[in-house]
């Protein structure tokens, strides 16, 4: 079984991709996701808008990781770790960083991939078909909602009518905030709470109720969703949901956005208080707009986490707690805390395991044109052996079946194997079989074998009795 699924890997380049995204974001991503939340945790005098930028890396490195993986050289560790095909699955999402590795450990000859049963024949059509299925089903699903709320919000945009607000007010805050892009204020009638659409050409759309705020709600409100404009979250957020549809089957992708979009929130709320807004009046606007949209919060990206009570209530602790006079961390900080982020995922995709496989696999073909008797030699995955004499013979001479009674390693690494075989001349007849004990070796880097046949039992030595050196053919 592990010699039929190695084989479909290396077939098909859908399944490795794949398969890298899953355990290497499995591994190396979910340290980067535990990293994260534990910084958090720890630093909670971080800005809001640094912890934005945390959880969005940790969002981009679960495409980045998969390409390392994939496109990695290959670096062993000092001491080399032996591995079979069994145990390809778990090495790869625990210690190898490259593709090459990966299959290296399967070590699947070419005539596996030739020669199988039906089994192996269905396995190998069906298993990429069904896998890649599936990921295009989910991706699909969610890049249509992700596109639907973009395509929703461009059209309330246009539907939306010009909101009553002094020129003056938009002009001062923009130039306050530093924003010299051209903006639009609309009153939106399927808005339940504010929201801000477009990069380019930013639209702030504002429920049907702002045309009766007062100037110091209207003014917050304005604050924070230009906020997010300097920012550029909406488009930063797009791309984190545009990750998380793809990579869809990785769970920790949907909390590190959730997590994303809350700290972008509390960022701008930070914003607002910073420009003399009273935290106790701004935290009861907050509660007042939830309580208003009755349910109806639309989010370009999907569906917002706003109408949560558990994310307005974080919000509303976070406004509470700010203590005015504080500063927002400046980009060069917020570079230093992201290369000192970075600096330590260094070890995460630098451990790789040593390409030094375990046991050698004995199906495959094996020549030696020298030889005086067999010239080649075929084991199958499902338990046939064809002999072929003389040079240039292209039907097989003898066939038979084997069985594997005992397989282990020496101290040099070597592969040895104690077979029974039955076998007869072609065609394979039962009433003709003769039943035979082999010996066999395989070098560590499997490609040369020493086999020894006896019918009596099995030989001691492989050099006594029939005794035969064969190459792998490659």
């Amino acid at each position: 079984m592990d010699s039929q699924l190695a084989a479909v890997f290396q077939e098909s380049p859908l399944l490795q991709v794949l398969w890298g995204c899953l355990v290497v974001n499995s591994s190396k991503g979910l340290g980067l996701f535990v990293l994260a939340w534990t910084a958090s945790k720890l630093f909670r005098r971080l800005e809001s808008e640094l912890r934005h930028r945390i959880w969005l890396l940790v969002i981009v490195s679960s495409l980045v990781f998969p390409l390392v993986w994939l496109l990695s050289p290959q670096v062993p560790l000092s001491v080399p770790l032996a591995a079979g095909r069994s145990m390809a699955p778990p090495y790869a999402a625990t210690l190898f960083a490259g593709r090459a590795q990966f299959l290296e450990v399967m070590n699947v000859p070419p005539m596996d991939s030739l020669i199988g049963d039906r089994w192996t024949m269905t396995l190998r059509r069906l298993l990429p078909a069904v896998a890649g299925g599936l990921w295009a089903a989910g991706a699909a699903f969610f890049l249509q909602r992700l596109l639907v709320g973009r395509l929703v919000a461009a059209r309330l945009a246009r539907r939306a009518r010009p909101a009553p607000i002094e020129r003056q007010l938009l002009a001062e805050l923009s130039q306050t905030l530093g924003i010299k892009r051209t903006l639009a204020v609309r009153l939106c009638p399927s808005c339940g709470v504010p929201l801000t659409f477009g990069t380019r050409r930013p639209v702030v759309l504002l429920p049907e109720a702002a045309s009766a705020w007062g100037p110091e709600r209207l003014r917050s409100v304005l604050i924070h969703e230009l906020t997010h404009v300097r920012r550029l979250e909406g488009l930063l957020n797009g791309i984190a949901a545009a990750i998380c549809a793809l990579l869809w089957f990785l769970p920790a992708l949907w909390l590190s956005y959730s997590f994303m979009q809350l700290e972008g929130e509390k960022s701008s709320d930070r914003s607002v208080l910073r420009q003399g807004i009273r935290h106790t009046d701004y935290a009861l606007d907050l509660v007042e707009l939830v309580r208003a949209s009755r349910g109806l919060i639309l989010a370009a990206g999907g569906v917002s986490p706003l109408g949560r009570k558990r994310f307005v209530r974080d919000r509303i602790t976070s406004v509470l707690a700010f203590r005015p006079g504080t500063s927002p961390r400046r980009l060069r900080t917020t570079g230093i805390v992201l290369a000192a982020l970075l600096g330590a995922l260094l070890p995460l995709l630098s451990i790789t395991g040593a390409s030094v496989p375990g046991e050698q696999p004995l199906v495959g073909s094996w020549v030696n044109p020298a030889s005086v008797r067999i010239v080649r030699q075929i084991w199958t995955a499902d338990g046939r052996v064809f002999d072929y004499y003389g040079k240039g013979t292209t039907v097989p001479s003898v066939m038979g079946r084997y069985t594997i009674e005992k397989k282990w390693l020496d101290e040099e690494g070597s592969t040895w194997y104690h077979l029974v075989t039955r076998r007869s001349p072609a065609p394979y007849r039962k009433a003709l079989c003769k039943t035979k004990y082999t010996v066999i070796k395989i070098d560590p880097e499997g490609t040369r074998q020493e086999h020894n046949h006896s019918p009596y039992g099995y030989a001691e030595k492989l050099t006594l009795g029939e005794y035969a050196v064969l190459y792998r053919e490659k």
